[in-house]
């Protein structure tokens, strides 16, 4: 019996052992997946390897490798990040590599209740790597359930007895989360902020997902429409102008080789004080910027006011002083949509945006000199040539045929007649210039979907569009978009209506989906508007709304120290409501459910009988049922009666008098 006994011991032992384990493995490995894509393939190969082979040794009960050959593994775990990244160790997937690869190897030397813990909090810096990977609200959640999962695992590594169930020990990891919470949220809120974006680090190589370029040549954009990206979201804070407003500059493109546009290499021309004459069409709004990994900012045509930290230049269209936009940007800006520049054409800038290389498209040239001998004006020319789109076959397709490599132009105007928004852009340009007109062509987006949800407009990579400024001798630079001569509805409706592009999704099927779409990404704008890009600016509001008109130390002091006494307080009432009577009486109630589930099928307990005795005589009545009997009333005695933990077994009694199901046919009569 005694050798029964110790082997029953030894199994049960081994059984926790092993559950604690995989409670382990199971929270390294979904605080590590968020980070998969960006480690060598051979790490978590290795790293799931190692963690199936110490599984089975803890279940077989095999021993540990050598302390020799676990620092044999170390090294040449150190090695193989090394080579794999070339030497360089410092960064965010080298640092995520190597950390992986230590945490793996700390499994094979994982025995006691101290090396848990090691390990557990070591793998909590992998939910704060993947943070600043992303930032967005569905990888906020991930992220907070991981973490939950390595409370969790922390929770049953640091238990003495058997583990608890996975529904009891999750809700303990969770409401530990939700205590903390209150003095969290008051940090975060109120704690000093410094100046720049917090959730970020430098890019390599600054590889944006822009789908713009500082380059444009046939078939660029047109690539770029079946794209659901959102390049920016935009929030006007009175009403927004229509349509044929919405032109969104990013890019001035003044050099010309014949088939690719380019920005002329002098950006360090600033726009001279002045240069925009204002209609009083003026419209003020707010620019949620997606990361690009570019410098230059979105603006409404054309700005009159922009962010302290970019800088306007001569082609008026905005770079950031700070360097590339590797996180979220929220910035402020005006714009007088009818406004025109005012600056004096200089021979300088009249020569960069005249010229056209010798050779190319001569019959482009020749057309040019055709419509100009006929007409008086720079402006009856443009007029003539945006006729010249409407009159003829033209066509507005996102799948045109190619073009003739060496004169683009040429083959457009005069042979496929299709094309994309570059196309009748660039068209327009090389007719100009062939004119003598100065013309150059600006990229970047039109239009721009409302969200009813959030009140904002949802700028897509979809939306990138591309068109003509032309210089007039009484008006300055004119944008002059062809693509409204050939396929208007472009202009006032979008993309997606005039292509019928996503036409799936305005059926009735699809609004349901749609609709959710919408909902998600205005909840994901505000967590970032509120939560990624909270800085000084947003601070400062908050202390203004709580009575410190001017923020100083004093302010920040008392603003905490009252933050921190309310979430206190808070933590405090949470605890008192949640105190041991409060456990006692459920396990009243739970026991008084299992005697009524009795009493329907004629088992009775008055209320002198004690409930040893009443499960003596209800198994005596359904043997069959004696082994759940027998489990419930030891819970409940130990729990009412005894000093056992409610943590523990509370969880344990409602599991089972949920299952517990008597029915007449278990019963047998004496």
């Amino acid at each position: 019996m005694s050798a029964t006994a110790a082997l029953s011991t030894v199994k049960e032992q081994r059984i926790a052992e092993v559950t604690k384990l995989a409670w382990l493995i199971i929270a390294l490995i979904a605080a590590l997946l968020p980070h998969l894509p960006y480690l060598p393939v051979w790490i978590p190969l290795t790293g799931f390897a190692i963690a199936a082979w110490r599984l089975h040794a803890a279940w077989r009960g095999n021993a540990l490798p050598s302390r020799v050959a676990r620092l044999l593994l170390a090294l040449a775990g150190f090695g193989g990040v090394f080579m794999a990244f070339r030497g360089q160790l410092s960064g965010l997937n080298p640092g995520t590599s190597l950390l992986a690869v230590m945490l793996f190897l700390k499994l094979l030397e994982t025995s006691r209740q101290r090396d848990y813990m090691m390990l557990l909090m070591f793998a909590m810096f992998l939910p704060l790597a993947a943070f600043l990977r992303t930032q967005s609200g569905w990888s906020f959640i991930y992220l907070l359930l991981s973490v939950i999962l390595l409370f969790a695992a922390m929770l049953q590594a640091g238990r003495d007895g058997p583990p608890l169930p996975a529904r009891a020990v999750l809700g303990q990891s969770g409401r530990l989360l939700l205590q903390a919470a209150p003095l969290a949220i008051v940090l975060f809120v109120l704690f000093p902020r410094l100046p720049g974006a917090f959730w970020t680090l430098p890019r390599q190589g600054s590889t944006g997902i822009s789908g713009l370029s500082e380059e444009m040549r046939p078939g660029d954009l047109s690539k770029l429409v079946l794209s659901e990206e959102t390049a920016f979201r935009v929030r006007f804070e009175s009403d927004p102008p229509a349509p044929q407003f919405r032109y969104w500059r990013a890019l001035v493109l003044e050099e010309f080789d014949g088939r690719t546009w380019r920005q002329a290499k002098r950006q360090s021309w600033r726009a001279q004080t002045g240069a925009i004459e204002k209609t009083g069409a003026e419209v003020d709004y707010e620019i949620v910027l997606e990361p690009h990994g570019r410098d230059w900012l979105f603006v409404l045509d054309l700005p009159t006011a922009w962010p302290r930290d970019a800088v306007l230049f001569r082609q008026l269209h905005l770079r950031r002083a700070s360097g590339p936009v590797n996180s979220n940007l929220v910035y402020r800006a005006s714009s007088d949509v009818r406004a025109r520049e005012s600056l004096p054409l200089t021979n300088q800038i009249r020569q960069l945006n005249t010229h056209l290389p010798g050779q190319a498209n001569p019959r482009s040239a020749a057309l040019a000199q055709r419509i100009s001998a006929g007409v008086d004006s720079d402006s009856a020319f443009v007029e003539a040539v945006l006729g010249f789109f409407g009159d003829q076959e033209f066509v507005y397709t996102l799948d045109p045929a190619a073009v003739d490599p060496r004169n683009p132009v040429d083959d457009f105007l005069f042979e496929t007649r299709e094309g994309f928004c570059e196309y009748y852009a660039s068209a327009l340009a090389t007719l100009a210039r062939a004119a003598g007109i100065p013309a150059r062509i600006v990229t970047g987006y039109q239009g721009g979907e409302l969200n009813p949800v959030g009140d904002y407009y949802m700028v897509r990579q979809a939306d990138a569009h591309a068109w003509t400024e032309i210089w007039l001798a009484d008006r300055g630079w004119v944008r002059i978009d062809p693509t409204a001569a050939v396929a208007p509805g472009r202009i006032r409706s979008g993309i997606e209506e005039t292509l019928d592009i996503g036409g799936r999704e305005r059926n009735s099927d699809w609004q349901i989906l749609r609709r959710l779409r919408l909902y998600w990404d205005a909840a994901n704008t505000n967590w970032n508007r509120w939560v990624i890009n909270y800085g000084q600016p947003q601070q400062f509001a908050v202390l203004d709304w709580l009575g410190f008109a001017r923020p100083d130390s004093t302010a920040y002091i008392i603003a905490l120290l009252a933050g921190a006494l309310g979430a206190v307080a808070f933590l405090a009432l949470w605890l008192r409501r949640s105190d041991r009577p409060r456990d006692r009486d459920a396990v009243a109630a739970l026991y008084s459910q299992f005697c009524e589930r009795l009493r329907r099928i004629g088992i009775q307990r008055p209320p002198s009988e004690g409930p040893i005795d009443f499960a003596a005589r209800a198994i005596r009545a359904c043997p069959d049922l004696s082994a759940q009997i027998r489990d419930i009333t030891d819970c409940y005695v130990a729990l009412r009666y005894g000093t056992a933990d409610p943590a523990r077994l509370l969880p344990q009694l409602r599991s089972r008098v949920r299952r517990f199901r008597p029915t007449s046919r278990h019963r047998r009569e004496a």
